[in-house]
């Protein structure tokens, strides 16, 4: 399965930039003023940082850095992003962003009602490639993938076969399991590897996607309203626009030198996508695991060969 993350961003973005809000610009607005208790007027940006509710005095130097236009910093997003060591992400896409057997992969984890239109997506570690997990659908296909070598779990294995065995057909589940655990903890799918997205290659894909969807527009071309906020701790540019039953909201750090991307989040006629972004330089890579507890390529297709 190759992801190809696209969904339903790009086709957000389009919408928005096709449609156009109303200009309007909004000037700065003059320092209120406000009068003191001799009657003489006081310009609130010299006055004390007043008090919150809670009490506690709002300190200037403490605040979110104004959020520029982002066609200021659009490139910068995307290079700074790119730039990291390593990454979490999660990401709610589209089945049809995933390559060949998407279909049957929807049908077997969400049944037929519709449910499985989208889908979780999760990477974390090494940006290049060199030591990271691949997750779909809450382990549905669970694989750690390295430079040399790609792993996929024994629990995935069976998940994945069960999943798209047709009823009736083939050894059941429970065999499966019985002779793949005997064997090791992970299959070696090492030939499969260049067909998974490191997490760069998902940033990369994810801007391409986006722009191809929506006619080559960028995020310099988006005319959204960008505002300064603090979730989570840490301080942020928040960007967003909505025309109508669409709407796209991107947040990123709030930081002039890195603006790495933090979340973006879209709504198309009501259906929504949205990617996460954490634990920029931390996400460790994973554990190689021991030789004895892996089961060659070879070998694995000895196991289902006798078995089918």
């Amino acid at each position: 399965m190759t992801l190809k993350t696209t969904g339903l961003l790009g086709l957000t973005l389009l919408a928005l930039t096709a449609c156009g809000d109303d200009e309007a610009t909004s000037e700065s607005a003059p320092a209120a003023e406000q009068t003191d208790d001799a009657g003489e007027t006081q310009d609130v940006a010299t006055s004390e940082p007043a008090e919150t509710e809670e009490g506690a005095a709002v300190e200037g130097d403490d605040a979110p850095e104004e959020a520029p236009a982002i066609a200021e910093i659009n490139e910068d997003i995307w290079e700074s992003s790119l730039n990291q060591d390593s990454v979490s992400v999660s990401a709610d896409v589209l089945l049809s962003a995933i390559g060949e057997g998407a279909e049957t992969l929807g049908e077997g984890t969400y049944g037929e009602s519709g449910e499985g239109e989208v889908i979780q997506v999760e990477l974390s570690g090494d940006m290049e490639g060199d030591g990271y997990t691949y997750t779909i659908a809450d382990g549905l296909i669970d694989l750690l993938v390295f430079s040399d070598m790609a792993l996929q779990s024994t629990d995935s294995v069976v998940a994945e076969y069960e999943s798209l065995q047709e009823e009736g057909q083939g050894a059941s589940p429970e065999e499966l399991r019985e002779a793949v655990e005997a064997e090791g903890d992970w299959v070696d799918i090492t030939s499969l590897a260049p067909q998974f997205e490191t997490p760069r290659e998902f940033i990369e894909n994810l801007r391409a996607g986006m722009m191809a969807s929506s006619d080559g527009e960028d995020l310099s071309d988006w005319d959204a309203t960008g505002e300064a906020d603090t979730r989570d701790g840490e301080d942020v540019w928040v960007y967003s626009d909505e025309g109508g039953e669409e709407s796209l909201e991107i947040v990123v750090r709030a930081d002039s030198e890195e603006p790495v991307l933090m979340e973006i989040r879209g709504d198309n006629a009501g259906q929504e996508t949205s990617v996460t972004f954490t634990s920029w330089n931390e996400a460790d890579a994973p554990d190689r695991p021991a030789d004895d507890t892996i089961i060659g390529e070879e070998e694995f297709q000895g196991i289902t060969s006798s078995m089918f």
